[in-house]
């Protein structure tokens, strides 16, 4: 009998609910189940199990087992999920087109026309899962404990998705393991659509009825119950303890149950080394070979490994099946014949037979046969990973380092790091080590930001070249910058500037635009400006660097009010190189900035191209940022709930561990966010979170978050609290070197909140000061927002007469929120003598409320309209211009024909999001077809 054949006992209830699950996916939508428990608990058997029903009810079955030694293959588990179904589909099957294409080279090795971008990839292999679910589709992996990072990261954006498919994804693992990624893998199981099930330890009665079954004879109850607690209920315990009673002659009884207490932990290792001792030394050798090359071992592999002849290998192989410790499959690499162990636990004990120096030299030893064999490059270096340094070391240096770039280009940069990091340990000349080390660095920058630096720092022993020390300093400062230790970063760049040389001019001007950024993200860094002047006078140079520095140039004039440089971020940004080129660097950053503190179209423009251009080609480096800035645009435009999910996509990469991005930005967006809606409880979690809340210990350039702060205090009624944090924004904001009051929202916050405590005085100052400063600066957002205040601590003729002012001068702009809130406060202030133009403005400010998603505006206008004896009317504005812009993003591309599904593939989302979209459009236009868009199309091309 086999170790891994035999019943299954007490899983009624769970194979129940996998059975319901497989029976619903036609009508319910996918979902995903974790099989989790010790090893040898059943996870294994339930979900070959759960693979037998699905094929009775005619269910597709995607399969895939996670390994050990496979840990580190780049989409290892993606890859045997498809590429067996790949091959054996046809062109007509259209598995890889449209969006799917994205992720080809995940198969092919082969750079794909995206440059394999991590974004790209993701969703081309979610539309590579839809393709495959035309019908009730399961997907099983087991030990998910062993699966690569690129396979779990495909996981973790699959399972927010899966309701969109009739896919029932089902995986064990293994407690007590550690994953390749603890903080992915976490977010995985913590997943709320994750359905978990923990097959339980077996009831005394079902562990009798395993070793009767088992030993083939009535079993004592006082031996069945020993035996149980020997072995906790573990199944495959009881069942290798059953082996072993057989094995050693011993008599199922009473008398013999102190005997088994001894055996039950170690049963396995006691049932698996008889077997090896009693068969012959090849039938061994080829045991310990199967356990070094891991789960579907080849045969002629195993042979030259054992060192025998593929015949012998044949027999031994066969041997090891009947005592139940491989199985046979026949399909292979090599040849027809592969093998695998029974279970991960016997091919452990097998394993752990060899001491230290034979497991070292056997996977050295394979390493070398597969190369020669023409293995996958993933597995020989798989084998490597496992060795020290030897006297192979320009050989296993080359090899390593093609296995890097070939893991690169699927898109796995983990597993090309490990590969790279085994290179360096072996013996090289400088000039390779100098190489390999910047190599090594410009990989872990992406994976590993902790050793990013100590790589460059080491490479600069390497070297006295100027122009590679200046290289190696700059990605020096980079790193540092991406760990938040700025005067490191700052230190490294002056020092990249010192030994660059002069014919440089590109490179020259990136330096000094990356250094520039310190003084928005790095205390006390403001005296870098007196470079200013010396760098506004160079001449104009249009290149990456050029465009860079133009970017730092004027931003560094708007962090003051100062609107004579703004032409050049313009220009820089206008035709759209800087976006695809720039990877979401800091001067690109500081670019949008600007504009968007200026209220120029072009801002929202670029972080439109940018968002769409790294989930093409970019990376999560470049799309964390894009997503972020991207939330404050559409916070300030009044697009609340795009912008919160901007904000929660960015915190969520920073999260994840994929992008070492300063959440100050992001959460400060998403806690204002929140505000506008009335989710106050939820801002304070998120301000919380974020260290930013009384004693203020969050490092970094908090100044939004401190602004957003306030903002909460006054909503929550908190006047004097809400006065003193606007008091410290105003100093952390100066200590960064701003003060244009477009971008810093602290004196408004002082302002309302000292009016609030009845400080009208100091109120009126402030708020005067504010317009005047915003109306030199220009922009209509702000300048509008400063008229409201003015008005509203004014009050009176004269109040009234700031709040027509500010009316005008926001309709100028795209501020939507700010005229709402202008129009409630002048429909109040003219209830008392002007009473139908209040209403106008009331309901003008309950239509923009209602439009952009702010709740507790919408109450006061409710408030006002029945105060004064109006009726309100129902909300939900509509036209075109109640759209928000994904809905707009939609409806354009459904005017030009695309199906839903073209849709979704277009705006990487889901074909549900683009329903839903769909619905609330044809709402909001008062139409019920695709073919009544038409109508809208000019005006929904042009935003009226």
């Amino acid at each position: 009998m086999r170790v891994d054949i035999f019943p299954v006992f007490e899983r009624a209830a769970d194979l129940g609910h996998m059975k319901d699950f497989l029976a619903d996916l036609p009508e319910s939508g996918g979902r995903a189940v974790i099989v989790e428990g010790e090893a040898g608990i059943g996870k294994t058997r339930l979900i070959e199990k759960t693979q037998e029903l699905a094929m009775e009810l005619g269910v597709v079955v995607l399969s895939a087992s996670g390994s050990d030694l496979e840990r580190k293959f780049p989409f290892g588990i993606v890859r045997q999920l498809f590429e067996l179904p790949l091959l054996r589909a046809s062109d007509e099957d259209g598995l890889l087109i449209g969006a799917a294409s994205a992720a080809s080279h995940v198969f092919t090795g082969e750079n794909g026309p995206t440059g394999n971008s991590e974004a790209a990839t993701l969703h081309g292999l979610f539309w590579l899962t839809a393709n495959f679910c035309s019908g009730p589709t399961l997907m099983v992996i087991d030990d998910l404990h062993c699966c690569d990072v690129a396979s779990l990261r495909y996981l973790a954006y699959l399972l927010p998705r899966l309701k969109e498919l009739p896919l029932l994804v089902v995986a064990g693992f293994r407690t007590g393991e550690q994953p390749e990624d603890g903080p992915l893998f976490s977010r995985i199981l913590t997943d709320p659509g994750v359905v978990e099930i923990s097959p339980a330890p077996l009831s005394e009665q079902a562990s009798h009825d395993l070793l009767r079954s088992a030993i083939g004879s009535d079993v004592d109850p006082e031996f069945a119950t020993a035996c149980r607690a020997a072995t906790a209920g573990n199944p495959l315990l009881l069942h290798a303890l059953a082996r072993t009673v057989l094995l050693q002659d011993m008599t199922p009884e009473a008398a013999n149950s102190s005997r088994v207490a001894s055996l039950g932990p170690r049963a396995l290792s006691h049932w698996v080394a008889p077997r090896l001792a009693r068969v012959e030394d090849t039938t061994r050798r080829v045991a310990e070979a199967a356990s070094v090359l891991g789960p579907g071992a080849q045969l002629d592999a195993l042979a030259e490994l054992a060192e025998t002849d593929v015949l012998a290998a044949t027999e031994a192989t066969s041997d090891l099946a009947r005592l139940g410790l491989l199985k046979i499959e026949t399909a292979g690499e090599f040849t027809s014949r592969s093998v695998t162990f029974s279970h991960a636990l016997v091919q452990s004990a097998v394993y752990g037979t060899l001491t230290d120096r034979q497991r070292a030299t056997a996977h050295a030893r394979a390493a070398r046969v597969l190369s020669r064999l023409g293995a996958d490059g993933d597995r020989v270096a798989a084998h490597v990973l496992q060795t020290p340094a030897g006297d192979d070391g320009p050989e296993i240096v080359a090899l390593m380092r093609s296995a890097a770039a070939a893991a690169l280009l699927r898109g796995s940069p983990e597993t090309g790091y490990a590969y790279l990091r085994r290179a360096l340990k072996e013996k090289m000349h400088d000039e390779e080590r100098l190489s390999l080390l910047r190599e090594t660095a410009a990989v872990a920058v992406q994976v590993d930001l902790m050793e990013a630096a100590p790589l460059l720092e080491e490479a600069l022993t390497y070297t006295t070249d100027p122009a590679e020390l200046a290289d190696i300093n700059a990605r020096l400062g980079a790193a540092y910058g991406f760990l938040r230790a700025p005067d490191r970063a700052c230190d490294a760049l002056q020092e990249a500037l010192r030994h660059l040389p002069p014919e440089q001019e590109d490179e020259r001007r990136r330096l000094e635009a990356t250094l520039l950024v310190a003084v928005f993200v790095a205390p006390g860094r403001v005296s870098l400006r007196d470079r200013l002047p010396e760098l506004r006078s160079l001449p104009a140079y249009d290149s990456m660097g050029g465009r860079m520095l133009d970017c730092m140039i004027a931003s560094q004039a708007m962090a003051v009010g100062d609107t004579s440089e703004l032409h050049r971020v313009r220009e820089a940004l206008v035709d759209g190189r800087l976006v695809r080129e720039a990877n979401g660097e800091g001067p690109l950053v500081c670019g949008w900035i600007a504009l968007l503190a200026s209220d120029d179209p072009l801002g929202m423009t670029s972080l439109e191209q940018a968002v769409k251009h790294a989930q093409r080609q970019g990376s999560p480096r470049a799309i964390a940022p894009a997503y972020s800035f991207r939330s404050l645009a559409l916070l300030w435009a009044g697009q609340l709930s795009e912008a919160e999910t901007d904000a929660r996509t960015a915190l969520g990469l920073a999260e994840t561990g994929r992008v070492d991005m300063d959440p100050c930005f992001a959460g400060a967006y998403l806690a204002q966010t929140l505000v506008e809606q009335g989710r106050l409880a939820e801002a304070e979690a998120v301000l919380e979170e974020l260290s930013v809340l009384p004693p203020h210990d969050s490092p970094g350039p908090v100044y939004y978050l401190f602004d957003a702060h306030a903002r909460l205090l006054r909503e929550q009624g908190r006047f004097q609290a809400a006065a003193r944090t606007a008091r410290d924004a105003s100093k952390v904001w100066q200590f960064y070197g701003f003060d244009n009051p477009s971008l810093a929202g602290w004196r408004t916050e002082l302002t309302l909140a000292l009016h609030a405590l009845g400080r009208s005085e100091r109120a009126g100052a402030l708020a005067r000061e504010e317009v005047e400063a915003t109306r030199k600066w220009g922009a209509p957002r702000a300048y509008g927002r400063a008229l409201r205040v003015l008005g509203v601590v004014t009050g009176g003729q004269e109040g009234i007469a700031s709040l027509r002012e500010s009316a005008a001068v926001l309709a100028r702009g795209t501020a939507r929120l700010e005229s709402a809130r202008t129009a409630f406060a002048l429909g109040t202030a003219l209830v008392p003598d002007r009473r139908d133009e209040a209403q106008q403005h009331l309901l003008q400010a309950l239509d923009h409320a209602d439009v952009c998603g702010a709740a507790p505006l919408m109450a006061e206008c409710t408030t006002a309209l029945r105060a004064a004896g109006f009726r309100p009317r129902r909300t939900r504005a509509t036209g075109p211009d109640s759209l928000t812009p994904s809905e707009r993003r939609v409806a354009l591309l459904a005017i030009t024909g695309a199906t839903n599904r073209e849709v979704a593939q277009e705006l990487f989302v889901t074909p549900k999001t683009v329903e839903v979209h769909l619905s609330s459009i044809y709402r909001k236009l008062r139409i019920s077809s695709r073919e009544q868009l038409a109508d809208f199309a000019g005006r929904l091309a042009d935003g009226t």
